[in-house]
């Protein structure tokens, strides 16, 4: 039996947040038998980023794993456990147990495709930017480079018998196709395509052939597996993205005509004869593969503008449902160590909650405008503040809606509550002074006043205050007495704190942005437990001091780990869209039933054309209220390069931002985009 695991990335994606055409990409079938169900093919899209599966004839179609992407590539299935595998910019996710999202594997770059070897438990991917073939043991350990000094590899295919790894490549302006040993050696060249571009490819090792998508001649090819005997099999739009159910000799592809919204999903006999279309809805799709074995196809999709996710149905292309769901600008976290419960705020606009594992999502209160959630534990009220409105409190079962704090002229963010001590303290306008008041209130006071505070924390039995500042020459973490008096630095230099929270117990300050780390409470032994991961923000950190756990958002999901950074995990994947304010708390009040409702779009990012660019690209951004906003761009390591916006943008107002690459060398680049009551990204490549 052949174990066809592969399907290809092509394609230079943009990030989930952005409104953008799509592109169709590539198809996977997994053609082992188990005496499981029937066969599936799975595939990626690309625009709104999710994978979803449908059966062999685009029956039962259904969104598989929705979550936030950078760059998604390739994806695959791995036969025993029916797990789903993708490549997305630095990492290798796959699911788990069906519905649970994990990255065993961190590829310290843009992995562009991934393939598995089923006989040996090895996953092996692309990384074009980086010209290497590497690999890694399924649970992420053993990452070692198997092929360097290569042009751009794209796809990529595994012949676990025969130990050989296949890619597709570039030399100068050809095409090309070449293979290895497992180990790197013996690499020949097998295929060259003068002036053409080759994408995806999958092997039939027992009938001796290699398929592949040529894009500039828009065709899917095959020849024999020592690069002979050439022929078309069939003709395609777009990048394309195949598959090969061999248990069935077909072939499965993902089309996509320029012009139109919707893409498609179509099936062959492997000489090309006898064409289908499944009877599939995919808007975008980038990748596909077939699980032949459990009657599953699954595709990423990109173009659902709600939310990013990966689809699955069964494998006539029917019943099509979402999987696992992703999120949007999430912003802060905060927690309460009682009793279990996570609380956010999203567009919908409703506080919603659930508990630690990601189960039994309710509706609290609602509808609201607010940015931030605060749980007061020892009164049991949850707070809440809207930055131009005031601050806000209820019961924690839902009741006894109130303002405590706020005129015609209150502006702020960033609540603390002090429920032992009676007290709450928050950042006010302009991010230049903290306040504090008295939980109902009364007694309003200017404590501190600074520079660019991002976050503030309080050590109420240590009697101190402790605040970030995001000043562009002196980033800092600054503490001062509960009154104001006393200030001094504890922290400064190269640092990013998107997120400050205190462990006071174990005398430590823990801040979050692109990576996590903690220090002592006076400063001293800085680590860094999480190292950078994409562009977007570790943002909103918060601490569970009883089950030694931290909590945070990374991208636009939920995640945590303990303590040290050891054990991380995706706990919530869909909290609706644009969620923020997320905090641990009590489960008290009375769950919502029925679908949440949506507020309007905050904002609308057009996708950056040209993409890839070689000297100027240009993207525009309008948004639904007046705001300040701020656009920066990082290379693929997370590094900050430049300022590319800030300043206002009108309502409805499309802001076109453009930046050249001068100086800049080829590759990754992200933009994050921070407004008032929003955060999003995108990505761009620089060819030259």
């Amino acid at each position: 039996m052949n174990y066809l695991s592969k399907s290809s990335v092509s394609s230079y994606l943009l990030c989930a947040r952005q409104v953008a055409l799509f592109v169709v990409t590539a198809v996977l079938v997994a053609p082992w038998e188990t005496a499981v169900g029937q066969p599936k093919i799975y595939w990626l899209n690309n625009e709104d980023q999710h994978i979803s599966q449908a059966n062999l004839d685009g029956s039962s179609q259904e969104i598989l794993t929705e979550y936030r992407f950078l760059s998604p590539g390739g994806i695959t299935v791995e036969g025993s456990t029916g797990d789903v595998y993708w490549a997305d910019a630095d990492v290798i996710g796959r699911t788990e147990d069906g519905d649970k999202v994990a990255y065993d594997i961190e590829v310290g770059g843009l992995a562009r495709d991934v393939a598995l070897d089923h006989v040996a438990g090895k996953a092996y991917w692309t990384k074009p930017f980086l010209r290497v073939i590497e690999r890694a043991n399924l649970d992420g350990s053993e990452v070692e480079e198997v092929v360097d000094g290569v042009d751009g590899p794209t796809g990529i295919a595994v012949d676990a018998v025969a130990q050989k790894v296949y890619w597709t490549d570039s030399d100068g302006d050809n095409g090309v196709i070449l293979r290895a040993n497992f180990d790197g050696t013996d690499s020949e060249v097998l295929v060259t395509a003068a002036s053409e571009e080759l994408g995806h490819m999958e092997l039939d090792v027992d009938g001796g052939k290699m398929y592949w998508v040529n894009t500039t001649a828009g065709e899917i090819s095959r020849s024999n597996l020592d690069g002979s005997s050439i022929e078309q099999v069939v003709s395609l739009s777009g990048r394309g993205g195949i598959s090969l159910d061999l248990t069935a000799d077909k072939i499965y592809w993902v089309d996509w005509a320029v012009g139109s919204v919707e893409g498609s999903v179509r099936r062959a006999n492997l000489d090309g004869s006898g064409i289908e279309d499944l009877p599939l809805q995919v808007f975008g799709p980038t990748d596909i593969a077939v699980d032949p074995a459990r009657s599953r196809l699954y595709v990423l999709e990109d173009e659902r503008r709600e939310r990013s996710s990966i689809q699955g149905s069964t494998i006539d292309g029917v019943d099509q449902s979402t999987f696992v769901v992703g999120m949007w600008s999430v912003r802060s976290l905060t927690l309460d160590f009682g009793d279990g419960k996570l609380y956010w705020l999203s567009s919908n606009p409703y506080i919603q909650r659930s508990n630690l594992d990601g189960t039994g999502i309710e509706n609290l209160h609602g509808p609201i405008s607010a940015s931030q959630l605060v749980v007061d534990e020892v009164n049991d009220r949850v707070y809440w503040i809207d930055r131009f409105d005031g601050i806000f409190r209820i019961n924690d079962d839902g009741t006894g809606a109130e303002q405590v704090v706020g005129d015609t002229f209150f502006s702020g963010e960033n609540l603390v509550v002090d429920g032992a001590n009676g007290k709450m303290y928050w950042i006010g306008e302009s991010q230049g002074s903290i306040h504090s008041a008295s939980l109902d209130g009364s007694d309003t006071a200017e404590i501190v006043t600074s520079t660019d505070i991002e976050t503030i924390s309080i050590d109420a039995s240590g009697g101190k205050i402790y605040w970030y500042s995001d000043t562009p020459a002196n980033p800092r973490i600054s503490r001062a007495n509960l009154d104001g008096t006393g200030t001094e630095d504890v922290v400064t230099g190269q640092l990013a704190g998107g997120g400050l929270v205190l462990h006071p117990a174990g005398g430590k300050i823990y801040w979050a942005d692109l990576a996590i780390s903690r220090a002592d409470l006076d400063g001293s032994n800085v680590e860094e437990l999480l190292a950078p991961s994409g562009a977007d923000d570790r943002r909103a950190l918060a601490i569970d001091v009883l089950d030694a756990k931290m909590y945070w958002f990374q991208d636009e999901r939920i995640e945590r780990a303990n303590l040290d950074g050891s054990e991380h995990e995706i706990i919530v994947m869909d909290t609706g869209r644009a969620p923020q304010g997320l905090l641990l708390g009590r489960g008290v009040g009375t769950s919502v039933e029925g679908p949440l409702p949506q507020a309007p779009a905050l904002f609308e990012v057009e996708v950056a054309f040209p993409n890839p660019f070689r000297s100027e690209t240009t993207f525009s951004l309008s948004v639904n209220r007046s705001q300040q906003v701020r656009i920066n761009l990082y290379d693929a390591l997370g590094r900050e390069l430049r300022l590319l916006h800030q300043g206002w943008i009108p309502q409805d107002h499309a802001q076109r931002i453009s930046f050249e690459a001068s100086g800049l060398p080829s590759g990754l680049y992200f933009y994050r985009i921070r407004g008032e009551d929003f955060s999003t990204a995108g990505s761009v490549v620089h060819a030259k």
